[in-house]
């Protein structure tokens, strides 16, 4: 009689193709099963070094940013006591200069467009 194929049920698995043995032939971390495990050491404190080396450049750019923060409220702290004292200033020359030249502008012989040529009229 003819030789059949046996039932499915008995048939052997064929095998992967190749492309697949390679992937399968590979552990999670992917280091072959057959690896020195001094090699796995070694690439473990590799790792270590690097984990390490990104938290000290990670705290690096913390601490520039930081920086960045203070020297930018310095700036703004700067920017409002400039204009606090320009204030300070227009107020003074307005309360001991022109206040009294207008009150006594006749007085001096001022006219008003003399008192807008001396301070501006928006002061």
């Amino acid at each position: 009689s003819p030789q059949r194929d046996p039932p499915k049920f008995i048939r052997k698995p064929s095998p992967p193709p190749p492309s697949r043995r390679k992937a399968e032939s590979k552990t999670v971390s992917g280091a072959s099963n057959n690896e020195n495990p001094v090699k796995s050491d070694v690439s473990e404190k590799e790792s270590a070094i690097k984990n390490v080396e990104d938290k000290k450049e990670q705290e690096k750019a913390r601490a520039k940013a930081e920086k960045r923060k203070v020297k930018r409220a310095n700036a703004e702290r700067e920017m409002v006591d400039c204009e606090e004292t320009y204030l300070g200033s227009l107020t003074t020359l307005q309360t001991v200069y022109q206040l009294p030249m207008i009150k006594q502008r006749k007085a001096l012989g001022l006219e008003e467009k003399d008192i807008n040529v001396i301070f501006s009229p928006m002061l």
